[in-house]
């Protein structure tokens, strides 16, 4: 049962990432951690001119976080995202490491405010989900953001071409619920291996102020 709800909570998870590969564990450690000026300010995205924002996370923003984390609150952003019109889609804790010679951001949902039965039904199902990308800055005003490309990752998987823990639901869909190390093993060993990224969902940001 307990592994049922699990399975359940994920899939709730990964239904509201939109595909790029998940994972229940973080892809760092606290020694992974980097904190870049350069990030701090809006954006906006090339592909459909939409905005988000990077601006560093108060004491508030990292209460419910480990102690550890706590301690390295000065290298937390939150992302905030705002739609064409300038509307909010939503917040995000977001963590810069580096993993070998790569810059990667692993993003982690801002616990849901409870306003109700419908929310309060929600947060008891909703286990959130580490999103992982890659970032690369292009100069002081512009940087790159590419998802990892979880269909690859699951190929690689069904050929037992990598060993990654992992739940298969009814549907066929992945869960990887892998510990950092193991996390971090597959960054570094595909990192520049190009199917392993996906061209699809690579986006451009352009600073306005």
């Amino acid at each position: 049962m307990k592994k049922i709800i699990l399975i359940s909570g994920l899939l709730l998870g990964l239904m509201l990432l939109s595909g790029c590969l998940s994972t229940l564990h973080p892809i760092f450690t606290e020694k992974d951690l980097v904190f870049d000026p350069r990030l701090a300010g809006s954006w906006k995205k090339a592909k459909d001119g939409s905005t988000v924002r990077y601006r560093m996370a108060s004491q508030n923003d990292v209460a419910g976080l480990s102690s550890s984390l706590q301690r390295n609150a000065n290298k937390i952003f939150i992302l905030e995202e705002s739609d064409t019109g300038g509307n909010s889609k939503g917040s995000s804790l977001a963590f810069l490491v580096r993993i070998g010679k790569y810059y990667y951001m692993d993003y982690y949902p801002v616990e849901p405010k409870h306003n109700g039965i419908a929310d309060e039904f929600f947060a008891a199902h909703y286990i959130p989900m580490h999103s992982i990308y890659r970032v690369k800055f292009t100069n002081e005003q512009k940087f790159e953001r590419q998802q990892l490309d979880a269909g690859y990752l699951e190929k690689l998987i069904r050929n037992k071409q990598v060993r990654l823990e992992h739940e298969e639901t009814d549907d066929g869909s992945f869960l990887i619920t892998a510990p950092t190390a193991e996390l971090q093993q597959y960054l570094i060993k595909y990192s520049d291996v190009p199917e392993a990224y996906n061209n699809d969902n690579k986006d451009e940001f352009t600073k306005i102020k």
